[in-house]
């Protein structure tokens, strides 16, 4: 007799059987070990039956029903789950099953430590395995690149309301009282791909054979204040993301285009001047909000510029030269290591290459050099709180910082040790 009247006849007297008399209803014949078994087994189940081999009672009614429909609805769970893994390892999903693949997206992304789908087609739960079988269902393309995510990159566009603020706040910038520097010719020189350029520099020979240089950075500090929203959203994001085939950046476009140096006919930076001695010792340091005319050029541009010459380009070499040769005599080291380059062109296809070194690029370190130093002697001068690279003099002879409080003494400078780092020296 099937379970369900047997179980209705156990319910409708009310009382309990033993698993034999069970084993009895069930088979319609005296109980054997083997019908007490199957009886007891299906008491085990808990569909119809509960209790223990002496006493057993039917479930109520309304019970049983709800413990079916969950029990059917399980097994066609089970059912098109099953269909599911089918269709995945057949590579032909429905948009029905792109919900379901989100466990793999989750394990790509590093954003989950295992993913079902994987487990259940047999496939090493890793972040690689999840990338190759999210390309091989066409739900990612070959351009898709997770690392950004990986890392915790921030992903999504800046809101609306931000990009509004910024548009405010940059023309604010504009309108800044700067140090008009236009009627000096300023560079920019950066790779061919770059659409941010964020500093740029000029050398103009003065008298004595002093060289008076200049280092402009993009003054972003004119448009985010600390603690604003976009200082925080800029936190968030640390940097721009540069990618083979794209960037996220650090903030929103409008303070990329109206902030960029060499983007428009005359741009505002944030100017770090001086002069450089024939010793390569750095004076006279002044920093001041400017506006300033800046002329793009690519470090393959520069590079033959510099081979060129001429009143400009000799200049700007013969800072450099300086600047160097003071580094090197105080003991620095110089090395050059190849640089990849990779691209990836609008198919998808990747190129490594081998980066062409150009003069250039080391002319624009130096001046950077330069420019470090000369802001760190800025801060020193002015004891104002700074990031140095190193604290390790100050703090080994505090005496040399007093001693520059002394009018009478020569006030220290600061050089760049072997390691690039920023020291003090009589």
């Amino acid at each position: 007799m099937a379970p369900e009247r047997v179980h209705a006849e156990l319910l409708s007297g009310g009382g309990t059987w033993t698993v034999a008399q069970l084993a009895e209803k069930l088979f319609q014949t005296p109980p054997t070990h083997l019908t007490a078994w199957a009886a007891w087994t299906i008491v085990q189940q808990g569909l119809y039956f509960t209790g223990n081999t002496e006493t057993i009672v039917a479930h109520p009614a309304d019970k049983v029903a709800k413990d079916l429909e969950k029990m059917r609805a399980k097994t066609a769970q089970d059912k098109d789950y099953a269909e599911f893994i089918k269709r995945v390892r057949n590579k032909t999903i429905k948009p029905v099953d792109m919900d379901r693949m989100q466990d793999l997206e989750d394990l790509a992304l590093n954003r989950a430590e295992s993913s079902p789908t994987l487990k259940l087609l047999g496939i090493e739960q890793t972040s690689q395995e999840a990338h190759k079988l999210l390309i091989e269902l066409g739900m990612w393309d070959n351009m898709t690149n997770p690392w950004p995510a990986r890392f915790g990159v921030v992903l999504d566009p800046f809101p609306k309301a931000m990009e509004d603020e910024a548009i405010k706040l940059t023309d604010l910038a504009q309108k800044l009282p700067r140090e008009d520097l236009t009627a000096i010719e300023s560079f920019a020189i950066d790779d061919a791909d770059i659409a941010d350029p964020d500093d740029a520099f000029s050398v103009t020979r003065g008298p004595d054979s002093v060289l008076h240089v200049w280092v402009h950075v993009a003054d972003v500090g004119g448009v985010v204040r600390p603690g604003s929203a976009l200082d925080l959203a800029a936190r968030k994001r640390a940097a721009s993301c540069y990618l083979a085939n794209g960037t996220l950046p650090m903030l929103p476009e409008r303070v990329q285009s109206s902030m960029g140096l060499g983007l428009a006919k005359t741009s505002p930076a944030l100017s770090i001047g001086f002069t450089l001695e024939e010793d390569g010792h750095i004076d006279d340091v002044k920093i001041v909000r400017s506006m300033v005319r800046v002329t793009r050029k690519t470090y393959a541009e520069a590079a033959q510029l510099l081979e060129k010459g001429g009143d400009v380009w000799d200049a700007i070499l013969d800072a450099t030269d300086r600047f160097r040769d003071r580094r090197m005599e105080n003991g620095a080291v110089g090395f050059q290591m190849p640089q990849a380059s990779v691209t990836v062109d609008s198919k998808g296809k990747v190129q490594v290459g081998v980066q062409e070194h150009f003069a250039s690029r080391d002319v624009v370190m130096e001046l950077m050099l330069m420019a470090g130093e000369a802001a760190a002697q800025f801060a020193l001068d002015r004891e104002i709180a700074f990031l140095y690279c190193t604290q390790v003099l100050l703090l080994t002879y505090p005496h040399l910082y007093h001693c520059k409080m002394n009018s009478n003494s020569t006030p220290p400078r600061t050089v760049m040790n072997s390691n690039s780092t920023l020291s003090l020296l009589y």
